[in-house]
């Protein structure tokens, strides 16, 4: 009787071992974002970035669209179709969006998903979505500075007249005269003249 109650236990044990190995996981929940790029509240972003979305799982597209607003104003910059394989490719649990226009410069964006835009490829259980513009948006690079040159004119000073003595002769070499405040020197050339000092 000992015996065929322990071969009976090791049955049971064998079975509920072949069960579990059998039996589906059960799943922890509904795919969730662990990181994007740009980052929430990034700066400096390239205005021909793409979006990138690591989700907590592996995911497939579904339905629904995926909008890109513009910050300021609310306007849509872009809308795209989940299934526009186009614009969105998914790696596993990374799905990269690349939207068609490029950003402008030194401008805020925000980017929300409808829901079941993206599902669980273990259990198909759908990604809530994003309905909050501040849960991702980020501002673009600001527009590249140009240095241009510019010439600037000066008008000439007041030309102060040369002191005449016997008219534009100054007669001897090495005199000096000064006149509304700027100082003559007779110099020798061909004929001494006045001279700036």
């Amino acid at each position: 009787m000992k015996s065929f109650l322990k071969s009976l236990a090791v049955a049971v044990v064998a079975s509920t071992a072949l069960i579990g190995a059998i039996s589906p996981v059960a799943h922890a929940g509904v795919p969730g974002i662990s990181s994007t790029s740009p980052a929430t509240l990034a700066t400096g972003v390239a205005i021909d970035a793409n979006i990138v979305i690591t989700f907590t799982e592996a995911v497939s597209a579904e339905s629904g669209q995926i909008t890109i607003y513009k910050w300021a104003d609310k306007t849509v910059f872009e809308s795209i179709r989940v299934s526009d394989w186009n614009k969105v490719s998914i790696n596993s649990a990374v799905v990269t969006i690349n939207p068609t226009a490029t950003f402008a410069n030194n401008t805020r964006y925000y980017v929300l998903f409808d829901s079941g835009t993206f599902a669980s490829v273990a259990d198909d259980q759908n990604f809530a979505g994003v309905s909050s513009e501040g849960s991702l948006n980020f501002t673009t690079v600001a527009a590249a500075t140009t240095t241009t040159s510019t010439t600037t004119t000066i008008a000439p000073s007041t030309t102060v007249a040369l002191p005449k003595i016997g008219g534009t002769k100054c007669g001897v070499a090495g005199r000096t005269r000064t006149v509304g405040g700027t100082k003559f020197v007779c110099k020798k050339t061909i004929r001494l003249v006045w001279r700036r000092a």
